[in-house]
């Protein structure tokens, strides 16, 4: 069936019914344990879950924003909105604002948040908490919270009704209703609980979702039939670096298109990936699953916040591992056991009264070992992890996994994994068949680490959310790779390069990029001024990048258009100068952004990071970067006038640096230093 004539739910349908016991998807924890769930144990989770849904009033049509960071409950909050005919809306207050929150929610009509409350310092739930309203059934009918002081001091004073009340808990218990004033058609909060310790000392009657929706029976599960594929099957969003998050619809049937575009960059038909971007993203949406109905790898990103990790850059577990001591976590494993509700769907959740019992054997710092028993890594030892790369290399390895999707930043952190083990005298973990990375431009410095200890091919592929696949550049020698260089344009796509006036230019002349594709989206949700910008008057979708096109159909994207820095009547591309600072001794990373000049406009500034135990000073950089540069000089590659040293750069959600609040940054770093 072709991706036009298909959608979402259909496609969620046909891999149930082909091979329903095959494993879909498999989620690993902090300490490396693995659950996993079957395409049929999907479907009905995901309808068990629609059937919440509509009982409450949500259904065909309905937007839900879901906050849920990827886990088994992000997967099957997805799918239940997916089955139930609603659209996903992606959301992450903690990575954004509660601005940029609220009026996602208000553009999207969004009917119902779903949010997974942690301690009470995380934003998201202290975003959601003062709306939530009649929050839990009593006895008595619902409680008159008129006057509540606000919603955890409302969820306080029930508690206490709720635990002596003789009416059994059902999904109102999770289904709460919502009302704010920044969000006025948002009519419900819907918690998603583990019973981690904060969870069951702040909301002691919000039961654990899974075992919840494993009590369901086949009669209280619910699939929408007259979902269509030009109903939008998803409600992706831009990351907000330039401003408010624009809304991207997707359609069932341009997903899909999508979907199949991803696939025929793949070499041959994947059994099996591993992927670790957001769910709720375009790049992290599940494509090769709904495509070729291929088993996705992920990470527990709620068992790392958890665990005290705040993000996928560094991660450490922790001392005492046993049971409930792991910062409140329950470790949860899947396994295709009989489940113990007479109506159950097959799984068994086993918690810290059985298998997820943790034994500490610690040596040192270097040699701990934590046992985990789960039903893939039976009494074995795994080595506690200083790192999360070392948990992504540890699933792939168990796995025995030839393909991931990652970020730059994450192929560097697995290469140098390996690098370390080397240094150390252990065994590296052995490469991968191909990698998939983008977020351009891919630095040379990435390419050749990856292909040296990461992978044996690496695709570097260019794409929008508003678009889909563009280009993409299987590299398997870094000697033949030249940073920005993203291949030819894919099947079906056209691409032109246009000056500031419109007019096409010829290969090898850098201007505008813009291109058609036949899963161009329509248009932002809701916002017709950005929508007119997006478009040129003939319906080229303008990107805001700058690259240029060789005479053979090669695309290089050099920049985004408001990188470039204007110094004086010269325009400067950031990323040609950075390319010659990471050849300086001692550097590790290096961006290149714009700060205010009275009298060049614009000035360059270097913001670099070290390499461990390097010392140098700004002088010190400066020649080493005039010693390297060719003569004669070239008048768009100058030596940053400004140099900038730090230990991070600011990133978007996506694990991308964050250029307009580096450029604030290092702007007010200079003005202090002068």
């Amino acid at each position: 069936m072709e991706a036009q004539d298909t959608t979402l739910v259909d496609r969620l349908l046909q891999w149930r019914d082909e091979d329903g016991d095959k494993e879909a998807f498999v989620f690993y924890s902090a300490a490396g344990e693995r659950s996993a769930i079957t395409r049929k144990q999907l479907v009905q989770l995901g309808s068990r879950f629609a059937y919440i849904l509509k009982s409450s009033g949500i259904g065909y049509k309905d937007a839900v924003v879901n906050t849920v960071p990827n886990s088994l409950e992000r997967l099957i909050t997805d799918i239940g909105l997916i089955l139930v005919g609603a659209s996903p809306v992606n959301a992450m207050p903690a990575l954004t604002s509660g601005e940029i929150f609220f009026s996602t929610a208000r553009r999207s009509d969004a009917k119902a948040v779903i949010i997974c409350p942690a301690a009470s310092e995380n934003s998201d739930w202290i975003l959601i908490k003062d709306g939530i309203c009649d929050a839990i059934p009593l006895k008595n009918g619902l409680h008159d919270n008129g006057n509540k002081e606000n919603g955890e001091e409302f969820l306080q004073k029930t508690i206490e009704v709720q635990k002596n009340s003789d009416k059994p808990l059902g999904h109102e218990s999770f289904v709460l209703d919502y009302r704010s004033e920044q969000a006025p058609k948002m009519m419900k909060a819907i918690l998603i609980s583990r019973k981690t310790n904060w969870q069951c000392e702040n909301i002691p009657t919000v039961p654990h979702f899974l075992e919840f929706l494993d009590t369901l029976g086949e009669g209280q599960e619910f699939i929408e039939t007259q979902v269509v594929p030009s109903d939008v099957g998803y409600y992706h969003t831009t990351t907000g670096t330039t401003g408010m998050q624009k809304i991207v619809p997707r359609l069932h049937s341009s997903l899909l298109k999508v979907a199949a575009m991803v696939g025929q960059m793949a070499p041959c038909r994947l059994p099996i990936l591993f992927v670790t971007l957001n769910l709720g993203w375009n790049s992290g949406f599940p494509f090769m699953f709904f495509h070729f109905g291929s088993i996705c790898v992920m990470i527990d990103d709620i068992d790392l916040g958890n665990n005290g990790v705040k993000s996928k850059e560094s991660m450490a577990i922790g001392n005492n591992i046993k049971g409930k001591q792991n910062n409140g976590h329950i470790i949860s494993t899947y396994s295709n056991k009989v489940g113990r509700a007479e109506n159950g769907i097959g799984i068994t959740l086993e918690n810290e009264s059985n298998s997820c019992e943790l034994e500490e054997n610690r040596k040192d710092d270097d040699d701990s070992l934590i046992q985990v028993t789960d039903s893939r890594t039976q009494n074995r030892n795994v080595q506690g992890f200083k790192s999360i790369y070392e948990v992504y290399w540890h699933a792939i390895n168990v796995e025995n996994i030839p393909f991931a999707h990652l970020s730059p930043t994450e192929i560097d952190g697995m290469a140098c994994v390996n690098k370390r083990a080397v240094c150390q005298g252990r065994q590296p973990s052995g490469k991968m068949a191909f990698v998939v990375t983008g977020g351009l431009p891919v630095k040379q410095s990435i390419v050749s680490g990856a292909l040296e200890s990461v992978c044996e091919s690496i695709v570097v592929f260019y794409g929008m959310t508003e678009a889909g696949v563009v280009s993409y550049n299987v590299v398997s020698s870094a000697e033949n790779y030249t940073e920005g260089e993203c291949g030819r344009l894919y099947h079906g796509v056209q691409g032109r390069i246009t000056d500031d006036a419109g007019n096409i230019l010829p290969p090898d002349q850098i201007g505008n990029i813009e291109f058609k594709t036949e899963t161009l989206f329509g248009g932002f949700l809701k916002n017709v001024e950005k929508t007119k910008e997006a478009f040129t008057p003939d319906g080229w979708l303008v990107t805001a990048d700058l690259g240029f096109l060789k005479p053979d159909g090669t695309l290089t994207v050099l920049c985004r258009r408001d990188d470039v820095i204007l110094h004086g009547s010269v325009l400067i591309y950031p990323t040609a100068i950075e390319r010659v600072l990471r050849r300086c001794p001692g550097v590790q990373e290096v961006v290149v952004v714009p700060v205010p000049d009275k009298l060049k406009h614009q000035n360059i500034c270097a913001c670099v990071i070290k390499a461990r135990g390097e010392s140098f000073s700004e002088e010190d950089l400066k020649r080493s970067m005039d010693n390297l540069l060719a003569f004669p000089r070239n008048v768009e590659i100058q030596t940053p006038q400004h140099v900038v040293f730090m230990d991070s750069f600011p990133l978007v959600q996506d694990a991308k640096i964050n250029r307009k609040l580096l450029s604030q940054i290092a702007a007010e770093a200079v003005s202090q230093s002068e």
